[in-house]
């Protein structure tokens, strides 16, 4: 028992028995929790298909018959400029200046975009569309409340869009960097209870062998260092 290779065995099966028999279960709590970080896929997935009719109406009236596909540029465009910005940081990287250069410019199209997009669908609902931009102005406080909310409404969503693309770009990249770095609760859980596990494990092979109780017992420090062997190398 005293050789790497066996100590080495004896650790992988305590270990798969440990996690089998006595790791400690996810609560709902738990699972609704380690949900929360997936949530920003939901939201970038809502803003995109907010977006996309507007960015492709828009465009559609620069290169005809083309537009639709605009909004994979402008808005994967927004999400990917953030995501690496997002992991330079992290990394402790230079970003291109091309790409500032680039997130920028798509942030500001977004916004006129969208923008344009929602406000001339708020005015052809509300019977404006024949009126100038000055004088929907002057008549807004005259307007129904209704169509005066969806004028608002049509403004903030130029920069509810524009921000939640680069919000949603960040908390992506957050969620791949947490996934690369953060360990597992059940696996953190083993590593605070593997010596003990195993101390028992040994102790009871020795018992087994017919080694008398006092001999048995290992002698270790308090809390010893694992031998390289008895504790498996982490696959990348």
């Amino acid at each position: 028992m005293s050789d790497v290779i066996n100590l080495e065995t004896l650790y992988r099966q305590e270990q798969r028995r440990w996690m089998r028999d006595e790791a400690p279960r996810r609560t709902f709590r738990d699972h609704l929790t380690g949900s929360v970080p997936y949530w920003i896929v939901v939201v970038a997935l809502v803003l995109y298909g907010l977006s996309a009719p507007h960015t492709a109406g828009v465009f559609d009236k620069l290169t005809p018959g083309w537009g639709f596909i605009a909004p994979i540029g402008v808005e994967f465009g927004l999400l990917y400029a953030a995501f690496r910005r997002r992991l330079a940081k992290a990394e402790k990287e230079a970003l291109p200046w091309t790409l500032w250069a680039l997130e920028i410019l798509l942030f500001l199209t977004a916004m006129l975009v969208n923008g344009a997009g929602a406000f001339t669908s708020v005015v052809s609902a509300v019977n404006l569309g024949d009126f100038s931009f000055s004088s929907i102005i002057e008549a807004f406080g005259n307007l129904p409340a209704t169509s005066q909310a969806a004028l608002v409404m049509a403004v903030l969503s130029a920069f509810i869009i524009s921000i939640g693309a680069l919000v949603a770009g960040d908390g992506l990249a957050t969620l791949a960097l947490e996934r690369r770095t953060t360990t597992d609760h059940r696996e953190q859980a083993w590593q605070d209870v593997e010596f003990t596990v195993l101390y028992r494990a040994l102790y009871g092979r020795y018992l087994q062998q017919g080694v008398p109780e006092r001999d048995a017992r290992p002698k270790s420090p308090a809390r010893p260092a694992h031998p390289p062997a008895m504790r498996p190398k982490k696959r990348h």
